[in-house]
């Protein structure tokens, strides 16, 4: 839930912002966010942060995750031609544009497994049997990975492993909590690929995308396992890049435009709460400010699917809750953005959404309930005709959600 307490930043000089400019601040910020959760770059700082193998080592790359192909090609740049991959595989939700030699390219299912990903795992297996003793592994995570190659473990059928994550998805589980259960029953996670690879060194490189950045969970925890254990003494200490970096980075943009900046916990809790008190508090900071401000802040909500099934995700979720107590305060100058870093939000074409007080009008105008699709879990449709949605297409990252506003006090006029 949206908690009481902010870091708050101050200006250096005054700004000013039409509603238009708000929204194209808005998604400068966004845009900021996702550069800063380059997986190439951020991949990258953090090999170098590590010497390179010996040049008698057999070296393998297993890219796993929907930042998977960015981070494979880091880590072959910072390999460079005197240290060539023998082998590997790079796992992502769609087939790349370019391949990279020497890598084999599979696609997996997200966020529900399915044959996709089935084979993805089989392809895993196929390419762990192959790895020598003292070969060097590097194993690179990032979020998405449970399901790209999800598959069950023994004794679990597909049909009863594929219902298990539909359920999950929808019981408003925290991602903490899901990955526990996950874990349980799927194939690489919980520490068997590293159990696979126990044979070679292991080094897993991983971009988080939970807001406890524990290795454990992020993808289920492929070769991090729930407890210590002398099998995996093989396995180095994960290289990781926080969930917060994109924060951060907007963060710092926002600054550097001169705005007062206030940056908040991360999000958790069911999304249309978190969406409702997130604007209350948004309209009593616009009723108490004299500046113009930002309000950033990223995380994972979730949404419990209670017999409403409609198409959009989280963050859309919060954005049309959100602009419901905007749409009290229409005079009010605040507009917010809740969009996913990997550009897609659910299983729709859009990342998120844009909402302002005026949002909740326009849906009614154009002819929907926006009440009634907030509550069939329906949000894509009312944000939609309202000319709302986020439409970014898949960024190659993903990290957390991100939520940013600009709130001008009531005072300040274009």
């Amino acid at each position: 839930m949206w908690a009481p307490w902010w870091t708050v930043f101050r200006r250096r000089r005054p700004i000013r912002n039409s509603e238009e400019g708000d929204r194209a601040l808005l998604e400068e910020l966004y845009r900021a966010s996702v550069a800063a959760a380059d997986p190439v770059a951020v991949t990258t700082s953090l090999l170098h942060q590590l010497e390179p193998p010996a040049p008698a080592r057999r070296v393998w790359l297993f890219a796993i995750g929907k930042a998977a192909q960015g981070m494979a090609l880091a880590a072959i740049q910072w390999l460079g031609t005197s240290r060539p991959v023998v082998r590997g595989i790079v796992v992502s939700p769609e087939p790349p544009k370019s391949l990279i030699p020497g890598l084999v390219h599979v696609a997996g299912d997200h966020p529900v497994p399915g044959s996709n990903s089935a084979a993805a795992a089989g392809h895993l297996a196929d390419m762990a049997s192959k790895v020598g003793a003292g070969d060097q592994v590097y194993v690179l995570l990032s979020g998405g990975t449970t399901s790209l190659i999800g598959a069950p473990v023994e004794g679990v059928t597909f049909t009863d492993y594929r219902e298990a994550f539909q359920r999950l998805l929808g019981s408003g589980l925290d991602i903490d909590a899901m990955n526990a259960v996950r874990k349980q029953i799927s194939r690489w996670s919980d520490g068997r690929l590293a159990l696979a690879l126990r044979h070679a060194m292991v080094q897993p490189v991983i971009m988080s995308d939970v807001v406890t950045d524990d290795p454990a969970t992020i993808g289920s925890g492929p070769c991090s396992p729930s407890g210590d254990h002398s099998d995996f003494a093989h396995v180095a200490v994960p290289l990781l890049a926080r969930h917060d970096l994109p924060v951060r980075a907007a963060v710092s943009i926002a600054r550097g435009r001169g705005l007062r900046v206030e940056h908040g916990p991360p999000l958790t809790g069911e999304a249309r709460d978190c969406g409702r008190e997130l604007a209350h508090h948004l309209v009593r900071l616009a009723n108490s400010v004299r500046e113009t401000t930002v309000v950033i802040a990223g995380g994972e909500t979730t949404v419990t699917l209670d017999g409403g099934e409609g198409s959009g995700g989280r963050c859309q979720e919060l954005a049309l809750s959100a602009a419901e107590v905007l749409s009290h305060s229409p005079t009010r100058r605040i507009c917010l953005l809740a969009a996913g870093t990997d550009g897609r939000d659910g299983p729709t074409d859009a990342a998120g959404a844009i909402v302002d007080g005026l949002t909740w009008r326009r849906i009614l105008e154009a002819g929907r309930l926006p009440a009634s699709d907030l509550a069939s879990h329906d949000s894509y449709k009312s944000l939609d005709v309202a000319g709302s949605l986020l439409r970014t297409g898949p960024t190659g990252t993903n990290m957390l959600d991100l939520v940013i506003a600009v709130v001008r006090p009531a005072a300040v006029r274009a």
